[in-house]
């Protein structure tokens, strides 16, 4: 796995309370003219235990962060097949003893194009978007779908719908249930040199379904929620 791919965190003032939060794949350039399909995204951190906190060193266990972003490239089929995704869960966040660094399971599957920045693999499945223009208060999508990254030797299968406010970016209802599969990944969020460690084989689960955490702009990456026809795919949207 490249560091492209890591979680990365921000430090939060005198605390230091670092939190997880995603990077997806590098997408490529897709030339002068390219062809505008949909896209779907879905990206927050939250509490796995509602009901407790998550965002100080000694609540970190109870931190998780759920990525998926679903394109296409068929420009304007708001139901084609998907053609690319990037989806990250993560287990329990912790600060490690040893180091006394924080550390954080990840899976990730960045499967589609090469050419476009993803590592090959295989998706298959469904998904589709509805009232999806760029303005809409409530576009929905619905994914079915499995996919496997041949890099991170990972596979996610991923279920829902979500309704979105495509004006603000922001999670009207619903969410998506993510089941990962393959090699479990050790990484540091917050020492950008250090490499992913293989930890063996095993699962994650997660959901976009969680109540988003939004810390302002010293926080990690603000939650962010889209389903929109006609976008072009990069890293900014």
């Amino acid at each position: 796995m490249s560091t492209r791919r890591k979680l990365f965190v921000s430090v939060l003032g005198a605390a230091a309370v670092a939190l997880g939060g995603g990077i997806r794949t590098a997408l490529a350039d897709g030339g002068p003219n390219p062809n505008p399909g949909y896209e779907i995204e879905a990206k927050l951190n939250y509490c796995a235990d509602s009901d407790d906190p998550c965002t100080t060193p000694s609540t970190f266990s109870n931190l998780r962060f759920a990525e998926v972003d679903v394109y296409s490239f068929k420009a304007g089929d708001d139901d084609a097949k998907p053609q690319a995704v990037a989806i990250t869960c993560t287990g329990a966040h912790r600060i490690d003893p040893t180091d006394h660094m924080l550390h954080v399971t990840v899976m990730h599957v960045f499967a589609g194009p090469v050419s476009q920045g993803f590592d090959g693999g295989w998706i298959s499945g469904e998904a589709s978007v509805d009232n999806a223009g760029a303005n809409s208060r409530h576009a929905v999508a619905s994914v079915d779908l499995r996919a496997h990254d041949p890099m991170t030797g990972d596979t996610a299968e991923v279920n829902g719908w979500q309704a979105t406010n495509n004006q603000t970016n922001t999670r009207v209802a619903g969410g998506f249930a993510i089941e990962m599969h393959g090699t479990l990944y050790d990484e540091q969020p917050t020492n950008r040199n250090a490499q992913p460690v293989p930890m063996g084989k095993g699962e994650l689960k997660c959901t976009t379904r969680g109540t988003p955490l939004s810390l302002g702009p010293m926080g990690p990456p603000p939650p962010y929620f889209s389903d929109e026809l006609g976008d072009n795919p990069s890293e900014d949207s």
